[in-house]
């Protein structure tokens, strides 16, 4: 309840510090540390249709990083996929390479670190992405064409102040053959509605599409 609330207010590193006292204290053996970090896998699965998935991923890799630093092993990838309650879902490969397909492109070379941050979560997630956020929504194309979706990622995704994913998205847009003026043209008008009709006073601290490369 309290980790939930703490992501719900965006204090994503505070996670892990709350993982961290857990492990140290009421989960010591092997198997609570599995159990807890099987509820914390699953509350995030859950949480991000609240709260959105940016914010829920850097709370998953402020979890993972927690675990990883009290040495819980992370499985290879295969023995995850085996085990995992997500991945064995049935949803068609088609949509599932094409939600892969439309990460390489937004994302290329960043996307392995981005998803390898998951630690002994990646395959849940990885699935999750490829699959169901990417392969059954962003990269549906039939009625918003890909830079229209992108923009609407970048919209997103800034209004919560979070700079690494923002980042990212800004460069997603320019991978999609947005220059660098015209995606500053788009930080531009989102800053402008945050400030305007959002009431954000710290829009002028937020990325510019300038300083992003592609």
């Amino acid at each position: 309840m309290k980790l939930s609330s703490f992501i719900a207010c965006g204090k994503v590193e505070e996670c892990g510090e709350v993982v961290k006292y857990l492990i140290n204290t009421s989960h010591t053996t092997t198997d609570l540390k599995n159990r807890l970090s099987a509820r914390l896998g699953d509350m995030i699965m859950k949480l991000w249709i609240l709260v959105g998935l940016p914010l829920a991923i850097l709370a998953l890799a402020a979890i993972a990083k927690a675990e990883k630093d009290a040495g819980m092993p992370v499985p290879p990838l295969e023995d995850q996929f085996r085990q995992s309650l997500y991945s064995s879902l049935d949803t068609s490969d088609e949509i599932e390479d094409r939600g892969h397909a439309a990460m390489r492109l937004i994302y290329r070379s960043n996307l392995d670190p981005i998803m390898a941050s998951w630690g002994l979560h990646q395959a849940d997630f990885e699935w999750l992405e490829k699959r169901v956020v990417y392969g059954l929504f962003l990269s549906d194309n039939r009625i918003l064409d890909q830079v229209e979706s992108e923009c609407l990622n970048v919209a997103g995704i800034m209004c919560q102040g979070l700079e690494r994913p923002t980042m990212w998205h800004i460069r997603g847009l320019r991978r999609l053959g947005v220059t660098k003026d015209n995606a500053e043209i788009v930080c531009n008008v989102i800053k402008k509605a945050a400030r305007e009709i959002g009431g954000r006073t710290d829009v002028d601290n937020w990325l510019n599409a300038v300083d992003v490369e592609a």
